[in-house]
């Protein structure tokens, strides 16, 4: 989506293995790569923007990882992790698939080395049809009632590079 959006912009993909969907066709400004996110093959302050969407939680020292992308991003770190604690997610995810997501306090601390960074949260799915219209009723109103933040499904932050961080200090 991001490459679709914007012609302008380089868009690289990383994954730990190829992905039979990389094969599929694509924007012209849409590159996929293998790597790890211990061993990133960047420079420090080498690329505007990254984006983590459910990385952390799969990464045994996530607050050293944070770290290190912080060292690889120009402008901004956007990370994105589920939350354990979903009520429409946790039977499946956690106690079925075994899939052990971060809580939000978890989130909370391993973010906490950027001192102005702010935790949100947001309740998204993508629905099947015939769950569709009670599924978005399900999020409309989990968005609308901030003290169901804390069971919501997706935790977000945005990390500003180009301060230290406290971690730094």
């Amino acid at each position: 989506m991001l490459a679709e959006s914007s012609s302008d912009l380089e868009v690289l993909g990383i994954d730990v293995a190829p992905h039979d969907l990389w094969n599929i066709p694509k924007p012209g400004n849409l590159e996929f790569a293998v790597a790890s996110i211990e061993e990133l093959p960047f420079e420090e302050e080498s690329v505007d923007f990254v984006l983590l969407k459910d990385v952390l939680h799969h990464i045994p020292a996530p607050s050293a990882t944070l770290e290190k992308i912080r060292n690889v991003a120009k402008k901004r770190v956007l990370v994105i992790e589920a939350n354990r604690y979903n009520p429409l997610s946790y039977i499946w995810m956690v106690k079925i698939a075994g899939h052990d997501h971060f809580s939000r306090k978890k989130l909370r601390g391993i973010l906490s080395a950027d001192a102005d960074t702010v935790l949100h949260t947001a309740e998204t799915h993508v629905w099947p049809p015939s769950l569709d219209r009670i599924g978005r009723l399900l999020e409309a109103l989990m968005n609308r009632f901030r003290f169901l933040g804390p069971i919501t499904n997706y935790n977000f932050a945005t990390i500003e590079v180009g301060r230290p961080s406290r971690a730094s200090n």
